[in-house]
């Protein structure tokens, strides 16, 4: 069965329920443009409402996942005729299925736990005040059941303070600034919000944990593009002082902030960006005996990686030194390889891409210096 959506009019809504919950859907489009050697394309991209999360997408078609959790979510959709966005059109889609999954006994509480150092504590909610040390291995989980049991609950959170971010649980807190945060838990069964959990804490750290003073500097910056022509791949180069005597056993790198502009972003920019050109790390030095690995969802790989096997919506933004805890040299300048989005055929489409990375080293007696770095990358047409 095919359904003719008309974007010109109001905006097109689709319920996933009753019969149709077990159905596959799929959405497809075509454009026209002007010329013969003009073909038109259409991409798609799948976000949950709540906080705008992205779940999918493609080009030509999308389907919609049979196993997409129940909730509201909509699909952008834009036409390109080259690299420019020529029309879009958003679709709203509600997903209410699984009716028998609710929520547990208005008794029944949402459980935080804590886990520091592989000792777990449970916590309470509405108050409760913690403390994290700054270099102890602290995540938060929390659990709560569905009725019936084998409908599991959805846990997500949002977390406030030097640091907002959303997502689901459990939450690393290892890494987080020196601050006072505030984490609001929530639980939904069947896409229904249950229970709801504030807790507040605090992040401290240490007196001296850092006994370096690191400065850095930025040296060489250099440009190619991927195999292919995909992507822009930068090569940037930083200079560390303050390291003399240091008995380095890792160095971190991590990408904590990349922001794209441009004097034309709708033209320019527009739904190519994709989180492969996030400034994506894929490459870094060799250190004498150490190879750098890079972060790619969880899973160390060696650099560089490949840049043209890895998913256009990848993200990996961290790439690690390490020798297995021994001591090795620092070789400079340290140079980290970006992936951004490659420029525009268009003359006038000048992009900038702003980018702050995170350096931490840590010493043969686990003490670690953090020192943020910040650069720039002119993407224009050559």
């Amino acid at each position: 069965e095919q359904t003719k959506i008309d974007c010109k009019k109001e905006p097109f809504q689709y319920a996933i329920q009753d019969k149709n919950c077990k159905d596959s859907f799929a959405v497809s489009g075509t454009y026209i443009c002007k010329g013969t050697n003009c073909p038109g394309k259409v991409t798609y991209s799948l976000y949950n409402t709540v906080g705008n999360t992205y779940i999918g997408g493609g080009s030509g078609s999308y389907g919609i996942p049979a196993n997409l959790p129940n909730g509201s979510y909509y699909l952008t959709i834009y036409a390109y005729c080259g690299d420019i966005i020529c029309d879009s059109c958003k679709i709203y889609i509600k997903k209410n299925c699984e009716k028998d999954c609710n929520c547990d006994k208005p008794g029944v509480q949402l459980i935080p736990e804590l886990t520091i150092n592989k000792a777990t504590k449970k916590l309470t909610c509405d108050g409760e005040k913690f403390v994290v040390n700054c270099k102890s291995m602290v995540t938060l989980n929390a659990s709560y059941f569905c009725v019936p049991t084998n409908c599991p609950a959805t846990i997500t959170y949002q977390l406030t303070g030097p640091v907002t971010q959303t997502g689901t649980l459990p939450l690393s807190l290892s890494s987080l600034p020196a601050g006072s945060y505030t984490v609001m838990i929530m639980a939904y069964c069947g896409g229904k919000l249950c229970k709801e959990c504030k807790l507040n804490f605090v992040v401290e750290c240490e007196e001296q944990c850092c006994p370096y003073d690191i400065k850095a500097t930025l040296v060489s910056q250099t440009n190619t593009m991927s195999p292919g022509n995909t992507n822009l791949l930068v090569t940037q180069g930083f200079n560390f002082t303050g390291l003399t005597g240091a008995a380095l056993t890792e160095i971190r790198a991590e990408v904590l902030s990349y922001n794209l502009t441009s004097q034309f972003p709708e033209a320019c920019i527009g739904c190519k960006n994709l989180p492969k050109g996030w400034a994506s790390i894929y490459d870094g030095n060799v250190m004498g005996p150490v190879i750098p690995k890079v972060n790619l969802a969880g899973v160390m790989t060696n650099a560089p990686i490949n840049v043209g096997a890895l998913s256009a919506y990848s993200n990996p933004r961290e790439i690690i030194w390490s020798n297995g805890g021994a001591i090795f040299g620092i070789v400079q300048p340290v140079t980290v390889g970006f992936i951004l989005p490659k420029p525009s055929p268009l003359d006038c489409c000048d992009a900038t891409a702003d980018i702050c990375v995170k350096f931490t080293f840590r010493d043969k007696d686990c003490k670690e210096c953090e020192v943020i770095v910040c650069f720039k990358v002119v993407i224009k047409k050559k």
